[in-house]
């Protein structure tokens, strides 16, 4: 019998990303009407990156990052809002494809403005809108295979919430939100003034949750989900299409040994649909397939 073997897996590129992030907010209060939020946050970001054969590199980068928010209540019932927020987040890995593959960039900063407003309409239904902007650091594979970060990715979106109860023993909560991204300031005329990938335009989701008034204990629901459609790459030459998905679940409340109990059969993805989950430059990846759980959870 001939044994066969086979080459040894190629050595990789390592990342070891620390990230230490204390902070501290307030919230002051000036009349019953007028409220303020003010916060900040200090970054201290490492990232160690080990190349095969390769001495490792080190990069630091401490970094303070404010929060302000500013609160009014013309109403009891009536909020809006204004916020702003910077932040740091790790970047990406360069892609196999890239020139200088399994390279880890500088980590990304962001600033983020949100303008918002919730109502309560009555003691069971609240509503809710917001308008906001996001800018971060663009990074991407350009025409030459290298990736890099350069421009900026501008996101800019509105979002409707609504959640209470529709009639007796039946409670929903709802959502839907417009996205316009945009890549901008790049040098790189195949990109600039392109979408962001993996980012759906159209994003909606339907939660129902039904309390069984012949059965004490027993509930039924269901979720709804609909994610738009996505440029898979900088240059948007290929777009993932839009998906819907559906989930069920049924639990069921009860006192077992004088001890609390919710048992749960949830079932993701009923319908069994294919969908790309993850759809980006570094690859696609498919969504779950139709998956059923169950769980029994004991309250002490």
């Amino acid at each position: 019998m001939h044994n066969s073997t086979f080459p040894p897996n190629p050595p990789k590129n390592h990342n070891d990303v620390t990230q230490a992030s204390p902070f501290a907010s307030d919230l002051i209060s000036f009349t019953e009407s007028w409220q303020a939020l003010v916060g900040a946050r200090y970054i201290h970001f490492k990232n160690t990156l080990t190349i095969p054969n390769t001495a490792p590199s080190l990069y630091i980068r401490d970094k303070w990052v404010p929060n302000f928010g500013l609160i009014y209540k013309p109403a009891h019932d009536i909020m809006t809002y204004f916020d702003y927020t910077r932040g740091l987040e790790q970047s990406g890995v360069a892609p196999p494809f890239a020139t200088n593959a399994g390279i880890t960039l500088a980590p990304l900063v962001s600033t983020q403005y949100e303008v918002g407003a919730k109502a309560v309409i009555s003691n069971s239904f609240n509503i809710g809108f917001a308008a906001f902007q996001i800018n971060k650091t663009e990074e991407f594979v350009n025409s030459a295979l290298l990736f890099e970060q350069n421009g900026r990715q501008r996101h800019r979106g509105i979002e409707l919430t609504a959640n209470g109860q529709l009639i007796s023993n039946l409670t929903f909560i709802a959502g839907l939100s417009r996205l316009f991204t945009t890549q901008i300031d790049t040098n790189d005329v195949t990109v600039n003034g392109r979408r962001t990938p993996n980012a759906p335009n159209w994003q909606a989701d339907l939660s129902l949750d039904y309390q069984m008034p012949s059965i004490r204990g027993l509930f039924l629901s269901t979720a709804l989900s609909y994610v738009g459609a996505r440029a898979v790459d900088s240059a948007n030459t290929v777009i993932a299409p839009s998906f819907t998905t559906l989930d069920l679940g049924v639990r069921y409340v009860c006192e077992l040994f004088k001890q609390s109990m919710i048992f749960r059969v949830n079932a993701k993805n009923v319908t069994d649909k294919r969908y790309w989950g993850s759809a980006e430059s570094v690859g696609v990846f498919p969504g779950a397939p139709r998956t059923v759980y169950v769980s029994a959870q004991i309250e002490f």
